[in-house]
């Protein structure tokens, strides 16, 4: 039962260290991370801890601008797990298929992406608003 104990401790551990690491990687990037911690909102009201959308989850919000190849962040975006994501630049967007984590995806700034990288993202990301390079929310035929 110890063992067991330090074994999900450690895990926790390790996952926040790596989360930690990608909010760093991302910052000295350039992007614009926005992530509402649970515990920093009950370090600012105490009584934050006592309301139940305290403890449920928060919008985790990272902005790319001008980033062409996405598959060079690829361990950080899935280390961060955004639910909302801006980008602007890209040409490729076979990274974003595996963020099942994303809500809202806008990729308005993306125009050279070809029509069947961006079917292939919606069927990928099927529950995932997605706002396609001509402002629609349905990929180009």
């Amino acid at each position: 039962m110890v063992a067991i104990f330090f074994g999900v401790c450690g895990y926790q551990v390790w996952r926040e260290h790596a989360y930690q690491n990608a909010v760093r990687e991302a910052r000295e990037a350039g992007f614009q991370w926005n992530d509402t911690d649970t515990f920093s909102l009950i370090l600012q009201d105490w009584h934050a801890a006592l309301k139940k959308e305290t403890w449920g989850e928060h919008p985790r919000v990272l902005q790319m601008v001008g980033v062409p190849d996405l598959g060079r962040y690829r361990e950080m975006l899935h280390r961060l797990r955004p639910t909302q994501l801006k980008v602007s630049g890209c040409e490729n967007v076979d990274v974003l298929k595996g963020l099942t984590s994303l809500q809202g995806l806008d990729l308005g700034g993306c125009t050279n992406i070809p029509a069947a990288s961006l079917r292939e993202l919606r069927a990928a990301l099927p529950k995932t608003d997605i706002i396609f390079p001509d402002g629609t929310k349905n990929p180009p035929q």
